[in-house]
């Protein structure tokens, strides 16, 4: 099971997703915000998680 995984250019982290379950969060060091909700029917995901707001805008 997948828990996270880090991206990065060169030496330079860019985001690093983790997961837990069927929740995706996003984030740099200790900031997370929810990316998405997976379920049997499909998604919701957050329209506003590249932001620097921390509502959760779901869609």
């Amino acid at each position: 099971m997948k828990l996270s995984k880090k991206v990065s250019i060169g030496s330079t982290e860019q985001y690093t997703p983790h997961y837990l379950g069927g929740i995706e969060y996003t984030g740099t060091g200790s900031t997370r915000k929810l990316e998405a909700i997976y379920f049997a029917d499909g998604r919701v995901y957050n329209t506003n998680v590249t932001a620097t707001s921390s509502t959760v805008a779901l869609r």
